[in-house]
């Protein structure tokens, strides 16, 4: 965007739709100032953009993790009660592949669980369905992003009347 200097102090400028405008030389300093502004917003706006697909992209591998690991559990719940419900019942103990199975089992929960407590922190305490948007289980997002969805989840909870 060329900015010429005419006579008497007088600044002529082609703007974007290609019409030329002559403007006193603080205006057009002002005009372009505000020109290059709106751009830098536009790249911080793009940038952003792609920050948040990427944070997106994380939770979604977080909550992909996290249901493996639910599974997991409810897993070795479900194999545990199997062979309570074996010893209660008189039933012989378990096959040496059925413990072999549930050691390994119980081994890569715990692998999943220090992994999550190297990379998050400790593991909350839940009972129930995880919510991402819970403030109980850390996620690494950025404060704003992190507020936004906190109010977005607020609305969405008020406007469904709980």
């Amino acid at each position: 965007m060329a900015a010429p200097t005419s006579r008497a102090g007088n600044v002529t400028m082609r703007l974007p739709d290609e019409k030329t405008i002559s403007w006193p030389e603080t205006v057009a300093g002002k005009i372009q100032e505000g020109l290059y502004k709106v751009r830098l917003i536009e790249r911080f706006a793009e940038d952003a953009d792609r920050d948040i697909e990427v944070l997106e992209k994380e939770v979604e591998g977080m909550a992909a993790e996290m249901e493996i690991e639910m599974q997991l559990d409810e897993y070795c719940l479900d194999l545990d009660d199997m062979r309570k419900a074996r010893q209660d019942y008189g039933a012989g103990p378990l096959s040496e592949a059925e413990e072999r199975s549930l050691r390994q089992i119980r081994d890569l929960a715990a692998s999943a669980i220090a992994d999550y407590e190297t990379r998050v922190g400790p593991v909350p305490a839940y009972h129930g369905a995880i919510n991402i948007l819970s403030n109980t289980i850390p996620l690494e997002l950025p404060r704003p992003l992190a507020k936004a969805l906190a109010s977005s989840s607020a609305s969405r909870h008020n406007s469904q009347g709980c």
